[in-house]
């Protein structure tokens, strides 16, 4: 499938270590630490204000770290402006969908394309994303603004697809979605994951995440808590107590 990682191997595509980020005078990262593994799907969850945008943004350089260190296939990601990073093979579902309102469908998918495709791959790819999203090949001539909330998540996420990323980043794919397209969303992921798509998802949903994920990382107050298997971690009485709405025992 032309959606698949080629980057699977033990030695992380994506590693950061004790980062802190600072916002003035409010140290908004503390210590986070998490990595991700080639053909993994890795869960950052937390509450709202716990700094899991805050991190996305320091692993694009859309923030200064104030310390720590993120690498990405092994090299420090220091200076490396976001759309170089996009280059390198990090495709990016923003919070709030972002996709371009006045453009068609199709040139949404075409923009996406543009920083890492070669021309005569595109079409081929995008075949990729439409049958993964089937509704977007229906609306394919439809302003990408016309289209419903959650269609818009498909169209973002499509658009990321369509640069062939070694590593998918999408940061709270579900907020503001009626529950059936967050339930759309995640099954989508879950198909992802099935073909070894190599994603960080950052989102506080934090049942439906672990459910999908193969390991997940905890951060509260800018801080990573807890980490392990999505499976261990989702019958941790902590994690249960705190995310899951179960009482712990």
């Amino acid at each position: 499938m032309l959606l698949e990682s080629t980057n699977i191997s033990g030695t992380p595509l994506l590693d950061v270590h004790d980062l802190a980020v600072n916002f003035g005078g409010i140290r908004a990262l503390k210590n986070v630490h998490l990595e991700v593994k080639g053909g993994e799907f890795v869960a950052l969850i937390g509450a709202n204000g716990a700094g899991k945008t805050t991190t996305l943004k320091a692993i694009l350089n859309a923030v200064t770290k104030a310390s720590g260190e993120i690498r990405y296939r092994g090299q420090p990601t220091t200076g490396i402006p976001t759309h170089h990073l996009v280059r390198m093979g990090i495709g990016v579902v923003p919070e709030g969908r972002r996709v371009f309102a006045a453009s068609s469908v199709v040139e949404n998918l075409e923009l996406g394309a543009l920083e890492r495709t070669p021309k005569g791959e595109a079409s081929a790819i995008m075949a990729s994303v439409f049958d993964l999203f089937p509704v977007l090949k229906e609306r394919r001539g439809q302003m990408a603004g016309s289209l419903s909330g959650g269609e818009q998540q498909m169209l973002a996420m499509g658009r990321a697809l369509m640069g062939r990323p070694e590593l998918l980043l999408l940061d709270e794919p579900s907020m503001g979605l009626a529950p059936k397209f967050v339930d759309r969303i995640f099954e989508i992921l879950s198909d992802l994951r099935k073909t070894k798509t190599t994603i960080l998802l950052i989102e506080q949903n934090a049942l439906m995440s672990l459910e999908i994920a193969d390991k997940a990382f905890v951060i509260e107050q800018g801080r990573t808590v807890l980490s392990g298997r999505a499976s261990d971690l989702i019958d941790d009485p902590k994690v249960a107590g705190a995310y899951l709405g179960r009482p712990e025992e």
